[in-house]
């Protein structure tokens, strides 16, 4: 960490705290699910207590106040818009899938398509944060977002590059058990970069309340 980082820096990273915290809870709901039995007379159905919808819901939220709420500059700002755009889009299919069971069954084309955009903009948002930390002269955390750029890039289409060989496995239990670790891996990293940038920028609430600021 910079000792000499200009407060208005440190409010700056504060502020991406929020919005990164959603993007990786958000995200921990679409890798993880946690399946309950539940039985309703005669019948039972297995409920996810961490739905997908909901996931999708907070990333949308964390990259559309990181998109549109002025955190960026320049061509930044423009990638930080468009990943928010590609989200929120997202967010509004899988919805409306919930009403309409026709969206939910995508052709296969359709399926890598979104995941290859989603894997971009991952890729994309790390990048600008790299970008911004590297202004910043942070170079440890700039560090950490590129290897969570990285990861990003090679754990999340990992998956479905295994189906495309081997279809059989989709039911697998260690197909999904493999494909869970793929996802977790960068999102972890996430966590770690998001949670570097919150401690730096924590470091703007003391300095706010002291009283040469009053």
């Amino acid at each position: 960490m910079r000792p000499d980082l200009p407060h208005e820096d440190l409010r700056r990273l504060s502020r991406l705290a929020g919005p990164l915290a959603l993007i990786f809870w958000g995200a921990l709901f679409v890798v993880l699910d946690f399946y309950v039995g539940l039985r309703v007379g005669d019948r039972r159905a297995g409920v996810d207590i961490l739905p997908d919808i909901v996931g999708l819901a907070l990333v949308a939220l964390g990259t559309g106040i990181l998109g549109f709420g002025g955190h960026f500059e320049g061509a930044s700002d423009l990638v930080a818009g468009a990943v928010a755009t590609f989200y929120i889009c997202l967010f509004v299919i899988s919805l409306a899938a919930g009403f309409l069971p026709s969206l939910a069954k995508l052709p296969p084309l359709a399926n890598l398509a979104l995941l290859t955009l989603g894997t971009v903009c991952i890729v994309a948002l790390c990048w600008i944060l790299r970008d911004l930390c590297l202004r910043l002269r942070l170079g440890s955390q700039a560090r950490r977002w590129a290897l969570t750029a990285a990861l990003a890039a090679l754990f999340w289409p990992l998956p479905q590059a295994v189906l495309a060989y081997v279809p059989g496995l989709l039911r697998t239990i260690p197909f999904q058990l493999f494909a869970s670790l793929c996802q977790l891996i960068p999102t972890v990293a996430f966590l770690t970069s998001a949670y570097s940038l919150k401690q730096l920028g924590g470091r703007a609430i003391p300095q706010s309340r002291s009283p040469s600021n009053l």
